[in-house]
């Protein structure tokens, strides 16, 4: 039963990864076997559903600038949710004033030049309409008192074409500069490198960047180690200022 747990999870890891990768070369095949050996036999006990401590909640869903604004500039923010805390969560299980929520997921709030925000700017910032790191810390240790998780959205599968890194990763091209290590961050091809499925934008001279959603949303290379390094960085960062995780936005691209 161990080996094929293992074997299976195996596989949907497999999977997932190359679902993840944006890359012009071929991806690995992955091939796995399930082991059938009659030594390990499902029995009754094991297939009865087993209660795992705290291993669900209900969460709330909440696009933040449409949930409440607190300073009346027109758009919700982080405050709005403080103020209105009690509303989702008042911290008495039998009030019968609150939705009683257990976890809240937070649509993008990062710097983003759209509404919706899936197209991030700087990974490690709030969005100025939405408020403050300090708004977002005072946010999560509520939420903490009151044993409510927080999750956030986080768009790895591409960033906005005004983040930093594609601007860099532009000039360089330019400017020949192929040496530039932002250039590796991105999928960027000739002509003649073009997948077929996937859009493609000119970007400077004979080279196109990826962009399947959009041409403002260039397409990240996690094949690259420095890429998969900053979302390491990205994370332990919003690790620190109190999320409990993340919803991956786009995962199976």
């Amino acid at each position: 039963m161990k080996k094929l747990l293992l074997t299976i999870i195996t596989l949907i890891a497999g999977v997932s990864i190359m679902a993840c990768n944006n890359t012009t070369t071929q991806p690995t095949t992955i091939i796995t076997t399930i082991d059938t050996n009659p030594e390990y036999k499902i029995v009754d006990e094991q297939l009865n559903p087993v209660s795992l401590e705290d291993q669900y909640r209900v969460y709330y869903e909440i696009f933040v600038g449409s949930f409440s604004d607190s300073n009346n500039d027109g758009y919700g923010d982080l405050q709005g949710i403080i103020n209105r805390f009690d509303y989702l969560n008042d911290g008495d299980d039998n009030s019968g004033r609150s939705l009683g929520i257990e976890g809240i997921w937070l649509m993008p709030i990062m710097p983003s030049p759209s509404y919706h925000k899936y197209d991030v700017k700087d990974y490690k910032a709030i969005d100025p309409n939405y408020g403050t790191i300090e708004d977002f810390e005072n946010l999560t240790a509520l939420a903490n008192e009151r044993d409510v998780r927080i999750i956030i959205d986080l768009v790895l599968n591409h960033t906005s074409s005004q983040h930093p890194w594609f601007k860099a990763a532009k000039l360089a091209v330019q400017n020949n500069d192929f040496d530039n290590e932002y250039i590796g961050y991105y999928t960027i091809v000739t002509e003649e490198q073009k997948e077929p499925g996937k859009r493609y934008y000119l970007l400077a001279g004979d080279y196109y960047y990826e962009g399947n959603f959009s041409s403002q949303m260039p397409e990240l290379n996690l094949d690259n180690e420095d890429v998969r390094n900053e979302i390491i960085d990205i994370i332990s960062f919003w690790f620190g200022k109190g999320v409990a995780g993340f919803r991956l936005d786009a995962a199976k691209y």
